[in-house]
């Protein structure tokens, strides 16, 4: 049982990859799960006395991080927060540079420690806003589980695959995400041995519609999958989606996943992501957006990651954040 004075690990909502991220810290660490509206009172000052604290997703609560920091410092207590896309501090905009300018100066504190998910040899800058990195929580976090289950959804996937390599597209299918560059592919006919899944909530009407025409090239499945069937996705594909726009150039847990279960991904060329595989030595197949129809899927026959690799990103990851605290 976790005692009350074991400290917090905070997220401000359970969307997306929050919730994985809270159940991973309570378990690694051994820290009380916290979330809501940072600003509502007793969550207020329950984060400024704890004992310690972890902000697992800086960037969902900037300024009620830099509230409370600068409280729990004059206090004498250590905050540590998890930047998940410290490229947003680069950007040519006001907000940019305001949040630049503030991690610079929370820096100066003994007390507060900032980490980005992404390694300070894939962008130097990074190094101006935080004190260091750790791996990608989703590129870890199923380090034990050796294989992904089996669903009805996966299993009816195999089947109308008919044998071919399948290629997936997992998450919210948007322009953001490279959808228009999926469907693309699809739509030429140079990749027959390939079967296309897109499994996720379609959020654009005219993506909707192009969709549609090519389903007899494979399929789009436009709703919410559960947890247990993106899991068994990664099972039944041979590649994986994570070429994304250059708006949407950030660290991905679908890439991260994908590296987990040994799948291959497909990445922009020139991409933080991209530049994570070469920094990492991870297999991947960089996509040329501006020559997409000349992809080669058979560059790579099968997934390649040094041994225990995943395990020492784990390790050190839990072993950097435990010392912050």
């Amino acid at each position: 049982m976790i005692k009350k004075d074991n400290g917090f690990v905070y997220v401000n909502n359970l969307g997306g990859h929050r919730r994985e991220y809270l159940t991973l810290f309570v378990n690694e660490i051994g820290l009380q799960p916290n979330t809501g509206s940072i600003f509502r009172a007793k969550t207020f000052i329950t984060l400024i006395y704890a004992k310690k604290l972890l902000f697992a997703t800086l960037d969902d609560d900037f300024i009620g991080f830099v509230f409370i920091a600068i409280a729990r410092s004059i206090l004498g207590k250590r905050t540590f927060a998890l930047l998940l896309r410290p490229q947003s501090c680069f950007l040519k905009s006001k907000n940019s540079t305001l949040k630049f300018n503030l991690l610079k100066i929370l820096l100066k504190s003994e007390k507060i420690k900032i980490f980005t998910i992404i390694n300070h040899l894939v962008d130097p800058r990074y190094s101006l806003i935080s004190n260091g990195s750790i791996y990608d929580p989703q590129m870890w976090d199923k380090y034990e589980i050796l294989q992904p289950p089996n669903t009805f959804l996966s299993d009816e996937i195999t089947k109308k695959s008919n044998g071919k390599d399948i290629l997936i597209f997992i998450g919210s299918i948007h322009s953001g995400k490279g959808i228009n560059y999926f469907l693309d592919l699809m739509l030429c006919g140079d990749l027959r041995n390939i079967f296309f899944v897109a499994v996720g909530p379609i959020t654009d009407k005219s993506i909707s519609v192009k969709a549609k025409k090519i389903q007899s090239n494979g399929l789009i499945l436009d709703y919410y999958p559960t947890d247990i069937e993106i899991s068994s996705l990664y099972g039944v594909s041979k590649f994986v989606w994570c070429c994304y726009s250059e708006e949407y150039d950030q660290a991905s847990g679908i890439f991260g996943r994908a590296v987990q279960y040994k799948r291959i991904p497909l990445v922009r060329k020139g991409s933080i992501l991209a530049k994570i595989a070469a920094t990492e030595n991870i297999s991947v197949i960089e996509i040329d957006i501006n020559n997409i129809h000349k992809i080669n899927l058979s560059k790579i026959n099968n997934f390649f990651i040094e041994k225990d690799k995943i395990l020492s990103w784990r390790n050190y990851s839990i072993d950097n954040i435990k010392k912050c605290l």
